[in-house]
């Protein structure tokens, strides 16, 4: 069971639900459970931290918050507690805030979520299917 947080924005003090998860065993990062995203998106200044060469990645023009960027696409292995699997991530120029966004199809997929939004808290099985 994980407990709401605040994004760590100044502006921002309404608790959701964020998670703390490893990008490749090495860079940790919170991530707000989107469960309006379908993809799963990163700050791209995390691709620097891994020394990731998104040269030759798939690459998209897409808006986000409100900001038109560039994304790319890279696999990349995210650990949640005790699990680590590998994950398609979308990789996004001019992003400013420090958390990612966890989407459904590659995150969410992989889990089942349960919400107690008045009691602020919230679970995450991995899921058998």
């Amino acid at each position: 069971m994980h407990s709401f947080v605040a994004l760590p924005l100044p502006d921002q003090p309404v608790p959701r639900l964020l998670l703390r998860v490893e990008i490749e065993h090495r860079v940790p990062l919170l991530c707000l459970i989107d469960t309006g995203a379908i993809a799963t998106r990163l700050p791209a200044w995390v691709t620097d931290a891994l020394a990731l060469d998104l040269r030759g990645a798939v690459t998209r023009t897409i808006w986000l918050g409100g900001v038109r960027t560039v994304a790319r696409r890279a696999e990349v292995e995210l650990t949640v507690g005790d699990d680590s699997f590998a994950c398609p991530v979308w990789f996004c120029d001019a992003w400013s805030p420090p958390f990612g966004l966890l989407g459904q199809d590659d995150f969410l997929r992989r889990y089942r979520l349960t919400l107690a939004v008045a009691e602020e808290w919230f679970s995450l099985e991995r899921d058998s299917a």
